[in-house]
């Protein structure tokens, strides 16, 4: 019984080391995930000649385009609600 016990956490003790490897392998490939998103904005900026206020003015007008009020998101909800009602 006792081999059984110290087997199983033996094994269990080289997942969890394999595990914290695992963790660390995936945050260093997220900062560089991180690192060639911002080189490949930067090349963009610069490719477009725009400031980084240019950038962050065109990024809110792309928000406020696309940004959807509670009240817009009930009446879509309410309207998709009467289609279904009327094709049943």
């Amino acid at each position: 019984m006792q081999n059984k016990l110290k087997k199983y956490t033996e094994e269990r003790n080289k997942i969890a080391a394999r595990m914290a490897a695992l963790e660390e392998r995936r945050k260093a490939l997220d900062a560089k995930i991180v690192e060639a998103e911002n080189l490949e904005i930067r090349a963009m900026m610069r490719s477009e000649n725009l400031s980084l206020s240019e950038l962050m003015e065109l990024v809110r007008a792309m928000q406020e385009k696309h940004r959807i009020t509670y009240a817009d998101l009930i009446l879509d909800e309410n309207r998709e609600e009467t289609n279904d009602e009327e094709h049943e």
